[in-house]
């Protein structure tokens, strides 16, 4: 225990009190600190982000960049990437549009074309809900837009040789701007008749292979005759399954009705391979047709220059879409900088607030104030306790032993057989025995008085003192009964205050109390008449000897109680200095005259 006291009132209230208030509880503060910071941070994780896919498109030569840009975004060019989307794409993008369904709108929405660095090229950046989604609404663009610059390639014809009529020579001389613009026209409604042409091909060909001739007949519009021919097997085909009921397959209205049926099929056979060879010499046709206007249009629009067609290095690979992540609306490192403090600043506070708050001036003030006398100090001591009076038990009619035959409870030996007087027979009864006189118990006896030792100048010192201080070594002092014992004879209220045994205990006491961690009323144990009041040393490691609250004590103590007595440490005489200077006399422990005089 170190022997430097300190008053508590002096030091301001961020002092070495706090700092060991707040380090036992900072590990449990910093780890609730760190799981704030971590579900803030799963939290963020889990907002929603999104991607953007970023890609340059080199423009034609001779283009205009806001022309290409307006071009790249018209309605027609949007439906064409639209179709080059893949299905979760344009899931997601009905699913995030907030209620529209055009999805060429919600497309225009996602697409964002810039002036590229070189001047030559259109930056293109395309968002999404994810990197995936992103780059394939980026290559869909891109792909669109090459194929909107660049014509179509003939498409793959099944026929090996073209005839001379097909082929188109070049124009001898430049075409004029109208011409030209007919001529992509043309070749613009030659497509779309070659795709027409083809699905129905196509579907022709699925339905023959099926031998769906229902269906097939909504595809005869060219041939009205084999449509007919259609309905009529449909309907023959439909008696024949009603008249299967109730006719015996060789029934001979059954036989003419299956010959018709077997008839009209071979027929239809020859009429349905007829139509789908029909359908594709109009597909070739139309292909032929297509690659014939693209052939004079490039003718119309080439200019000369020298041949480059042969190149020779390597071929550099086609750009990929950048992806870069957007940034979210929450930065990271700021939310899990603001939650942090807030977390671990909170609880401090939280400490700071719930700590013991040290009794201003005021409240000491007041506190010495409402002191007040519990109750009333007894001029006289009590008249001592008269013994008990001995009862007298009355004799009983009917006792049958004597005091030979009493049985001693307290010995092992047998008892004594005592017989029952019963007038069985009809004889005289017996004499009723006297029973013995009862033994005296014996009194209780008070203990005697103390005997006061004739009085001398040390024993009225003592007698006279109000305040006392007694030094030891070793806590309180055997011999405070003995000195209880003699203010008790004396008439006087005695109160102890354990300043030196420094145990820490589980009730509040001096220790407590100077350093403003428990109140007047919550150290004073007991009321000083029948036994020694008594203030223990407290709940606390430290004293505090200068505190006014210890001061203010001792003095209230002297009003209430007739004689105060300190127990102080004898090792320590400078931290005591304040508290002797309180008392009306001070003795060490092996000094008490009560020793030898006292019994």
């Amino acid at each position: 225990m170190t022997d430097t006291l300190s008053h508590p009132a002096d030091q301001p209230d961020t002092d070495s009190s706090l700092v060991m208030a707040i380090v036992p509880r900072l590990p449990r503060m910093v780890t609730a600190t760190a799981v704030v910071m971590f579900a803030t941070f799963a939290g963020i994780q889990f907002l929603p982000q999104k991607f953007e896919a970023r890609i340059d498109l080199t423009l034609p030569p001779g283009s205009a960049m806001d022309a290409e840009a307006d071009r790249l975004l018209a309605q027609g060019q949007l439906a064409d990437i639209v179709a080059r989307l893949p299905a979760d794409s344009i899931a997601d993008l009905r699913q995030n549009g907030g209620g529209v369904l055009d999805t060429t709108t919600l497309l225009r929405q996602r697409l964002m074309v810039r002036p590229g660095e070189t001047g030559t090229s259109l930056q293109l950046a395309a968002t999404a809900g994810s990197a995936a989604r992103a780059r394939s609404i980026a290559e869909a663009t891109r792909a669109s837009y090459l194929a909107l610059v660049t014509p179509p390639e003939a498409m793959p014809s099944a026929i090996e040789a073209k005839p001379e009529a097909a082929l188109v020579k070049p124009a001898s001389m430049p075409m004029s701007a109208d011409s030209i613009k007919a001529l992509q026209q043309r070749l613009d409604q030659a497509f779309a008749d070659r795709i027409k042409l083809e699905g129905r091909a196509e579907r022709i060909k699925a339905l023959v292979d099926q031998g769906n001739l229902a269906m097939l007949a909504l595809d005869a519009e060219n041939m009205p005759s084999l449509g007919r021919r259609l309905d009529d097997l449909a309907a023959l085909e439909a008696e024949q399954q009603k008249l299967s009921v109730t006719l015996l397959p060789n029934h001979p209205t059954m036989r003419t009705l299956n010959e018709e049926v077997d008839r009209m099929r071979s027929d239809l056979a020859t009429q349905v391979q007829s139509l789908s060879e029909m359908v594709v010499a109009d597909r070739d046709a139309a292909r032929r047709l297509e690659d014939g206007l693209r052939d004079e249009l490039l003718t119309a629009t080439a200019e000369v220059k020298a041949d480059d067609t042969i190149k020779t290095g390597a071929i550099p690979e086609q750009q990929k879409p950048v992806v870069t992540p957007l940034p979210r609306a929450v930065r990271t490192d700021l939310a899990l900088g603001l939650v942090g403090s807030l977390a671990f600043l909170g609880q401090l506070g939280f400490v700071v607030m719930t700590r013991p708050r040290k009794p201003s001036e005021e409240d000491l003030d007041d506190a010495a104030d409402d002191m007040q006398m519990v109750e009333p100090a007894l001029d006289t001591p009590l008249p001592p306790a008269q013994p008990e009076q001995q009862l007298q038990p009355e004799a009983t009619q009917n006792a049958t032993y004597t005091a030979e035959t009493e049985h001693n409870w307290l010995t092992t030996t047998a008892m004594t057989d005592i017989g029952i007087g019963a007038n069985w027979l009809g004889a005289e009864p017996a004499a009723p025995v006297q029973p013995p006189e009862p033994r005296p118990r014996p009194a209780k006896t008070m203990p005697a008085p103390l005997q006061i030792p004739p009085d001398d100048g040390s024993m009225a010192e003592l007698g006279a003192a109000r305040i006392l201080a007694i030094r030891t070594t070793s806590g309180v002092p055997t011999r405070s009964r003995e000195l209880f014992a003699f203010y008790k004879s004396l008439g006087k209220r005695v109160v102890l205050v354990d300043v030196s045994t420094r145990r820490r205990g589980s009730a509040p006491g001096i220790s407590d109390l100077s350093l403003g961690k428990a109140n007047f009323a919550d150290v004073i144990h007991g009321s000083g008449l029948y036994e020694a009041a008594l203030i223990p040393w407290g709940r606390q490691a430290e004293f505090d000897p200068q505190a006014r609250s210890v001061r203010i004590l001792i003095g209230a103590l002297s009003d209430l109680y007739d004689v105060v007595v300190l127990t102080l440490d004898r090792d320590l005489p400078s931290a005591n200095a304040p508290l002797t200077a309180l008392c009306d006399m001070t003795i060490d422990a092996g000094e008490l005259p009560l020793a030898s005089r006292v019994a």
